[in-house]
């Protein structure tokens, strides 16, 4: 079973039976989504449930990007790091036809 993200917090699973889209309602206004699909419910937290408080909204909005070990990082994270990985790239002179070289030796 895959690990369910953060929105899963702010519903409650409805039905018996625990499948990967289950019946879940939204713990601040109460809306039913009969199938549970997260960006259906991301969606309703961040723009439709007036109820659902900012900092939860804001929270929501990050994007969370995973490896294969776990490690866990924003979208707002990985584009800092991208372009701090950029800036020293170009700062350092590294000739681009080395990196993107794809019959290089690594």
């Amino acid at each position: 079973m895959r690990k369910k993200g953060p929105i899963w917090n702010h519903f409650t699973i409805e039905s018996k039976d625990y499948n990967s889209h289950p019946h879940v309602r939204c713990n601040y206004c109460s809306k039913d989504f009969q199938r549970a699909v997260p960006e259906r419910m991301q969606a309703h937290v961040d723009k439709k449930c007036s109820k659902a408080p900012s900092n939860v909204k804001q929270q929501n909005t990050m994007i969370s990007i995973t490896d294969n070990n776990g490690f866990h990082m924003s979208e707002k994270e990985q584009s800092s790091l991208e372009s701090l990985l950029t800036k020293k790239l170009s700062s350092s002179e590294v000739l681009l036809s080395f990196v993107n070289n794809p019959n290089r030796r690594n």
